[in-house]
């Protein structure tokens, strides 16, 4: 059975579809280039979380202000936080019903 509450780290990759040799588009001018320092986004809970329980979540590295984005399953929103520049950490205090996931970014 898996854990009532799960942080998830998503990783995003985009690429360019061809076909037949063409490009997906005249040119690439809207591709941004990559950020050349990565970052690490730990959390205090690594298997289920409670509601009303604190998240503590860190991040290491990057370039701040940094957003986090979080959002239970069958949720009607999203929670969106920045984090101020000088800072790397956030505590979040669930507050979403028993039973679901909830994902962070």
């Amino acid at each position: 059975m898996p854990p009532l509450w799960s942080l998830v780290r998503l990783n995003l990759r985009v690429f360019e579809q061809t076909k037949t040799g063409e490009s997906a588009g005249p040119n690439n001018d809207c591709v941004v280039t990559p950020p050349t320092n990565s970052f690490t986004f730990t959390s205090n809970v690594t298997s289920e979380l409670s509601t009303c329980e604190a998240l503590g979540l860190s991040i290491t590295g990057g370039t701040s202000p940094y957003v986090i984005s979080l959002v239970a399953a069958n949720a009607p929103s999203v929670t969106n936080i920045t984090v101020p520049r000088g800072d790397d950490l956030y505590t979040y205090i669930n507050r979403a019903s028993p039973g679901g996931q909830l994902v962070g970014a």
